[in-house]
């Protein structure tokens, strides 16, 4: 089996250029089709949306791995395209794996379907996640990935200019992001479960229940209580899952009706996309 697991790492490394080629497809197909694969759970999601929270739930339940399906060698590197060699390593083992905010590529689309990762999206209120993006900013102003914004002092901006810059910088990539898995789902017929933010907070357990029968787990209910129960009580006293709650509707009052129809504009450059359950009618 490592051997095996060995060569196909190799294949897939010497076929990087070519993406998820063909040769790589059909020696998957022939060498994979009499090895048991582990479940493997793929879960997605808009930005601040409650990820965190919905994985460690998950991970309580199962007891599953927790991986993100990016590359080793270059983790600090926030790729958009999943890894293959990292699931071909792991085939056997069942995995909660964190999308990290990938597009529903043709990529990435290919693997998901290939690896039969059952998928779930989480998505949330376009103008609520604003506000919860500009506090997660103003905490990580340190991190690498904001070091630009740092410079610009975003932090010395008043909070008007700071939703203006983020409308272009972070709002934009969003809506894309959920354009790629509204086609996904509804117009190339994949299997994802969208999940509102709203319902994983305000109705936990019973979101919980729908995400397991949609997983195929066979999970009581008293089960998920008290998953869900250990999760907030870890959360609020030793603090060690990054899980805001957000406050519903707070970027009605927030935003600006310019900034609000900015982000309605940006939006309605796709004109085939339904945006309401993102909260854009």
């Amino acid at each position: 089996m490592d051997d095996l697991i060995k060569s196909l790492r190799e294949l897939i490394k010497e076929n990087s250029e070519l993406s998820l080629s063909n040769l790589v497809l059909s020696k998957l197909d022939y060498n994979f089709k009499n090895l048991k694969q582990g479940n493997h759970l793929l879960i997605n999601t808009l930005p601040k949306s409650g990820t965190g929270y919905l994985i460690e739930i998950m991970y309580k339940l199962t007891g599953f791995k927790k991986i993100f399906p990016n590359n080793e060698a270059f983790p600090f590197i926030q790729t958009r395209d999943i890894y293959l060699p990292k699931l071909v390593d792991l085939f056997k083992e069942d995995l909660i794996i964190h999308g990290w905010h990938f597009e529903a590529t043709h990529y990435n689309l290919e693997i998901i379907k290939k690896f039969n990762l059952k998928t779930v999206f989480l998505y949330r209120n376009i103008f609520d996640i604003l506000p919860s993006i500009r506090d997660h900013v103003l905490k990580t102003l340190d991190k690498p990935q904001n070091v630009l914004l740092k410079d610009m002092n975003f932090d010395k901006m008043d909070e008007s200019e700071q939703f203006d810059f983020l409308i272009e910088d972070r709002i934009h990539k969003n809506i894309k992001l959920f354009v790629w898995w509204y086609k996904a789902k509804y117009k190339q017929n994949t299997d994802i479960m969208f999940v509102n933010y709203n319902d994983l907070v305000d109705s936990t357990a019973e979101t919980i229940k729908n995400i397991c029968i949609f997983y195929g787990l066979n999970i009581s209910d008293n089960d998920i209580n008290q998953a869900i129960q250990n999760i907030n009580s870890v959360k609020q006293s030793e603090q060690k899952i990054h899980f805001n709650k957000g406050v519903k509707g707070r970027g009605e009052f927030l935003l600006t009706g310019g900034q609000k129809q900015r982000i309605i504009q940006i939006a309605k450059r796709y004109t085939s996309i339904d945006f309401s359950m993102i909260g854009i009618s």
